[in-house]
Order: structure tokens, then C-alpha cells, then sequence
């Protein structure tokens, strides 16, 4: 019962405070939810990955995202894992309801973009029987345009246990990422941040 009362006052509190301070929110607010859609490169220890990325965001704070890499190179050794998992972005709220927002748009959305992403992760085309392996991650994007819907570009490092069975693969692989990806906000009827007035 307390955490369900936590989270009426949470709602209440956005809800009060976005038409007051609408203006440093940047379109965060225009809407109680948000996907993301990406497209990126990066590096897989030393050899080059294609990637494709999309995650949902509920009131730009908690969401799930899914994932695949793809080699670049033919003749890499790597397979192409894909993974699914929960995204946490801890500093918006907080910094918005308490009015802790920068006068720069782009400064306060990378600001806030810092995510943790956890998942679990697949091989597909492994060389081996693959298991069910985890991810840890840490994200942060930056809007071109000045307002939260619309093209971001994004970096993400990740921790990679592609094999938790106790197989030798299972140890830990390090992928860097930079993506160019759209971001939409949306009403999805879950929190109703209207002013009805």
C-alpha cells in the first residue's frame, strides 16, 4: 500500500507541477509516454557491429528496451546476439519537480538521458549451444533539435555476460556504441498530464 501511494503522489505531483513549468520540460511532458527507435555502430572488443535499438519510456523515467548487434565484418567470430531488458532513467523527475532544470534545452535532456539499462541476452547464429546471458549498460543521448520528440544521437557502453552456464564465452565482453535514432512522445492514457481546465 505505501509504494501504490508513493506512486499516486508521484503522478499527482508531474501532473501539478507540468503546466506551470511546461517550459523546461521541452516536450517531455507532452505526453505520459515515449519510444525510442535507433540505428548505430559500434565496437565489439575489436571488430565493428551494426545495431538497431528500440525502447518505451513511461514518463521518461522507467521503460523496456530490445536490442540486436550485428558483425560488420564477415569473417568475424562474433554471433549476433539480441537482447531484452528494463531501462531506468533516475534524474528527470527529480531535477524537473524540483525546478533543478538548466535554461538550455540540450544541456537539461543529456542531463537527464543518463540510463541503466539491465537485460537478458541470446546468441543467434552461435557457434555453440548459446544460454541466456545478462547485460548492464550505461546510456546518454542528446537532442538535435531543442525539444524532446524528434532525432537524438545517442552513446552506450555495455557489460556483456553472453553465457551464464559456466561455458568459457560466459566471460564478460565490452560493446561501445553511437547511435542516430527518433524519439516520439505520446499519450497513452496511462497518467493524464492535461491541464483540463
Amino acid at each position: 500500500m505505501n509504494r501504490l501511494a508513493a506512486f499516486t503522489m508521484l503522478q499527482a505531483g508531474l501532473a501539478i507541477a507540468s503546466p506551470a513549468s511546461a517550459g523546461g520540460s521541452w516536450g517531455r511532458i507532452d505526453g505520459d509516454s515515449a519510444v525510442q527507435a535507433d540505428l548505430g555502430v559500434g565496437m565489439k572488443s575489436t571488430h565493428a557491429i551494426a545495431a538497431a535499438l528500440f525502447a518505451y519510456r513511461y514518463l521518461q523515467t522507467v521503460g523496456i528496451y530490445a536490442s540486436i548487434l550485428a558483425p560488420l565484418e564477415t569473417q568475424s567470430p562474433y554471433s549476433t546476439p539480441i537482447s531484452l531488458g528494463t531501462e531506468i532513467r533516475p534524474l528527470f523527475l527529480p531535477r524537473f519537480l524540483l525546478g533543478k532544470q538548466t535554461n538550455t534545452a540540450r544541456a537539461s535532456m543529456m542531463i537527464d538521458s543518463l540510463s541503466i539499462r539491465t537485460g537478458v541476452t541470446t546468441e543467434i547464429n552461435a557457434p555453440h549451444s548459446s544460454q541466456p546471458g545478462f547485460e548492464l549498460g550505461l546510456g546518454i543521448g542528446i537532442p538535435i533539435f531543442n525539444r524532446a520528440s524528434g532525432p537524438w544521437v545517442s552513446a552506450t557502453s555495455l557489460a556483456r555476460f553472453p553465457n551464464l552456464s559456466g561455458h568459457p564465452s560466459g566471460s564478460a565482453e565490452f560493446v561501445w556504441l553511437l547511435a542516430i535514432g527518433w524519439q516520439t512522445t505520446f499519450h497513452a492514457g496511462i497518467v493524464d498530464l492535461r491541464d483540463r481546465r
